[in-house]
């Protein structure tokens, strides 16, 4: 019994790694009727760190490189941006978690820019040479949110 119970626990970790490391075997599922004519997704990811708790907060970092990647195997080019207001903005720091500090760094391989708002960062006394080198310092992520949504820019916005 407890034989297969190995066998068992060993197939269903073989089959996850497969499934990690060659995701495209793992699309049993595509989006194509929504992404019919849709060629690009240009798309502001608003990420409120006051909403958000530690935890949950690089596994949402890691929601936007896997849809960034996703759209990619999909044939549409992502053009995203992802901005951080809130009463946690520390979390952008050089002590930042270390998952958040390698997501940081893969959004930016992608070239996806990401925006921290300045005037949070006052108000929740997180200095600007403390930002991880990444991230782009903007006056107020709420303008660049008008500013990216507006007719002329076209981004889709994604709350969080």
């Amino acid at each position: 019994m407890q034989c297969k119970k190995s066998i068992l626990q060993f197939s269903a970790a073989l089959i996850m790694t497969i499934l990690v490391a060659f995701p495209s075997m793992a699309r049993a599922y595509d989006d194509s009727v929504a992404l019919h004519g849709v060629d690009n997704a240009k798309v502001y990811f608003s990420l409120d760190t006051t909403t958000i708790d530690a935890e949950r907060f690089p596994m949402l970092l890691w929601g936007i490189v896997v849809t960034h990647d996703m759209l990619v195997a999909q044939g549409v080019i992502p053009d995203f941006i992802v901005g951080f207001s809130g009463s946690h903005v520390g979390w952008l720091t050089t002590n930042a978690d270390p998952r958040v500090k390698g997501f940081i760094q893969q959004l930016a391989a992608l070239g996806i820019r990401t925006e921290v708002c300045y005037a949070a960062m006052n108000v929740f006394g997180v200095s600007p040479e403390t930002i991880l080198p990444e991230l782009e310092i903007v006056g107020n992520v709420w303008i660049s949110q008008i500013a990216y949504q507006s007719k002329s820019k076209g981004y889709a916005r994604v709350n969080f």
